[in-house]
């Protein structure tokens, strides 16, 4: 939008947008837990796993395509995709692995 230096407030209307289709999100890889031992507490992340949950946060329909173990770090994982509402139905758990 430009305007020049004497436009009047009505000169400077911004047009209204029409509804835009909701933006939908599939990030696939891989999923991380970091680990800070002498606080005593995990963080998930990942960059795939970052992306979907950054995505959610902007309103899109987002979900993460991966493979989590069955340990305490995978669920730390889930927790916290599932807590901004990314899809993980398209995810696998493989049972005795850990998460990185």
């Amino acid at each position: 939008m430009t305007a020049e230096m004497n436009s009047s407030p009505e000169d400077l209307r911004i047009e209204e947008r029409k509804p835009q289709p909701q933006t939908r999100l599939l990030a696939i890889g891989e999923n991380v837990c970091d680990l800070y031992l002498t606080a005593g507490k995990m963080y998930p992340g990942g960059q795939c796993a970052n992306t979907a949950v950054y995505a959610a946060m902007r309103g899109a329909k987002a979900a993460y395509m991966g493979v989590f173990g069955s340990d305490r770090a995978a669920a730390v994982c889930r927790c916290g995709l599932e807590a901004y509402g990314v899809d993980l139905s398209h995810c696998r758990t493989i049972h005795f692995c850990k998460t990185y």
